[in-house]
């Protein structure tokens, strides 16, 4: 299995049954024009290859991006949560195959194996993603908070997680709405959720952006 990161949440799997793309972020600026990449990046959409499934983790807009899904093949399968607005807007778009995930519910894509993972964030309808080939296993934890019996039955599931794509985010958001922020405090739940895991590799992952100012 080999992973690419081509920005913010957006990687590109390619694995043993073909070439799959997680929360597709392509164009610049995002999230209704607030947000930028950083550090700054170009996809070049025609460069990608064929794919055999978009994985989509939630419904916020920096992983549900709407103009990035817009120009992509809708015959390609796409995996989702059951949340209304995500599913609106993908069978708008025209998307024709269109798989809901469960927690814990083993979806087949070929010769791999994705399951879905459960989240303590009650706010949003979100999952981390699991994915297992005959070359390995690779978590994205994405933006998901891990309870201990949820990664206690995710090594049941699968055993080892060779590489852990790891929450974290340094965007002080709290800053705008005049609230205290607890950063120290949020770096420790995902410190403690990565050494539960005990993954082989630990790569931080999930929040490549910054806001977007005068420059651009």
């Amino acid at each position: 299995m080999r992973v690419t990161l081509l920005g913010h949440a957006c990687w590109l799997l390619e694995t043993t049954a073909g070439c799959l793309l997680t929360d597709p972020l392509f164009f610049d600026p995002f999230e209704e024009g607030t947000v930028t990449s950083c550090p700054h990046r170009v996809v070049h959409v025609e460069q990608l290859p064929p794919l055999q499934g978009i994985v989509i983790s939630h419904r916020h807009l920096d992983h549900f991006d709407i103009p990035s899904l817009a120009v992509l093949d809708r015959r390609v399968p796409v995996w989702c949560p059951a949340d209304p607005f995500v599913l609106y807007g993908l069978q708008r778009l025209g998307f024709h195959e269109i798989h809901q995930m469960e927690a814990f519910v083993p979806q087949a894509i070929r010769s791999l194996r994705l399951l879905p993972t459960p989240s303590l964030n009650r706010e949003v309808l979100e999952y981390g993603l699991l994915f297992q080939d005959a070359s390995g296993t690779l978590f994205n934890q994405v933006d998901t908070f891990l309870a201990a019996d949820t990664v206690h039955r995710m090594h049941r599931e699968v055993g080892q997680i060779d590489v852990h794509l790891a929450m974290y985010a340094s965007q002080n958001f709290h800053f705008f709405e005049s609230q205290r922020e607890q950063t120290a405090a949020l770096h420790g739940i995902n410190l403690h959720t990565t050494c539960l895991l005990n993954a082989g590799c630990v790569v931080p992952a999930a929040a490549g952006f910054r806001f977007v100012d005068e420059l651009g």
